[in-house]
């Protein structure tokens, strides 16, 4: 999850933290990478995305669009290793 956090960030395309209806929002991403569908399993996905904010594996932060409009997103907080 990380890793591809990191990646459309780099990219310029961080994930969107609060709009829960576009192709954006982390939860599509959290989805794909899960098997889930982000319309039925959202109660799911929003608890696993809470749960990674809680612990600093993910944190929110602010990423400014093309429009140099300020959007919520996600970004990679303390890494993860195996």
């Amino acid at each position: 999850m990380q890793r591809e956090v990191h990646r459309r960030h780099e990219a310029g395309t961080p994930p969107r933290v609060s709009d829960q209806s576009g192709a954006d929002w982390i939860g599509v991403l959290v989805a794909d990478i899960c098997a889930l569908d982000p319309d039925t399993d959202k109660a799911k996905i929003k608890a696993l995305i809470k749960g990674w904010i809680d612990s600093g594996s993910l944190v929110k932060g602010e990423f400014e669009d093309q429009h140099r409009k300020k959007r919520p997103v996600v970004e990679v907080g303390e890494w993860a290793f195996e």
